[in-house]
């Protein structure tokens, strides 16, 4: 009774963490300045910064649980691992598809840079069906997920099944693929369905699946420079599941960078 009657207080603590920096998110990628990874949407009062973000708020922790062992911190870097990873996939799609690629990019450039309207949400939705086997299928899978997530929410909660779909579609079918930045869309994505929509009705899941980002590559970032494995780990403390050998410092940045 412990653990049911406690779990719906942490989920509300948490949702309060990740929602404070989604308007800056929205404002970055909006303007096409939000470096090369991640995605930007537009959200409500609710969501007032970014799916990605973890503010410092006291929460209460969740009964049971035991925090992970120790692991070295992760540290912001610049992934040389993967966008060297993300430059091969690129040219594997670009020497596989020939001409139709510059249509592939064309679609890519109208989507990822002209903000969250109709006209970029219908360039991504076409590059999903004309080229959804490549890399930038994955991500834009990514993106108009994290857009629905950001939508006000009477229009999200209509929105939020698909935008969960795409979600696992990534994570299923795409697990190396690599957006601009060198992130996995796979680890985008993961972060986003842990967040919310593992949340509402499987909380043990949601807390496995941010375990598991803890401990990606510290060089996979956000689309705001975050690590995801720090963001992973940020939110699990807040939640009284970290791991107390995760240095309060690199969890207190991270927060930092977000206000």
């Amino acid at each position: 009774m412990a653990r049911a009657s406690a779990a719906p207080f942490v989920w509300v603590a948490i949702t309060a963490l990740l929602v404070v920096a989604a308007v800056a998110a929205l404002q970055l990628f909006d303007n096409g300045q939000a470096g090369d990874a991640g995605v930007g949407a537009a959200p409500d009062a609710a969501l007032a910064e970014s799916a990605d973000a973890v503010p410092r708020t006291a929460v209460a922790p969740l009964p049971g649980a035991q925090p992970d062992a120790a692991l070295p911190p992760p540290t912001p870097a610049t992934a040389p691992r993967g966008l060297e990873a993300y430059r091969a996939q690129s040219e594997e799609d670009r020497r596989r598809l020939g001409e139709a690629y510059i249509d592939l990019e064309r679609l890519w450039q109208q989507g990822r840079f002209g903000g969250s309207g109709p006209a970029a949400r219908q360039a991504l939705e076409e590059l999903v069906e004309k080229f959804g086997d490549t890399q930038r299928a994955a991500c834009a899978r990514y993106l108009l997920a994290k857009q629905a997530i950001g939508s006000p929410p009477a229009e999200r909660s209509k929105l939020l099944p698909e935008a969960a779909r795409r979600l696992e579609q990534v994570v299923e079918s795409s697990p190396e693929a690599r957006c601009d930045n060198g992130a996995r869309a796979a680890s985008l994505s993961k972060l986003l369905l842990a967040t919310f929509v593992y949340r509402h009705d499987d909380s043990q899941r949601a807390l496995s699946t941010l375990r598991e980002l803890s401990e990606i590559d510290p060089e996979e970032s956000d689309n705001l420079g975050v690590p995801i494995a720090l963001r992973a780990r940020a939110i699990l403390t807040e939640a009284g599941q970290g791991d107390p050998s995760w240095p309060k410092p690199a969890l207190d940045a991270a927060g930092v960078q977000l206000r």
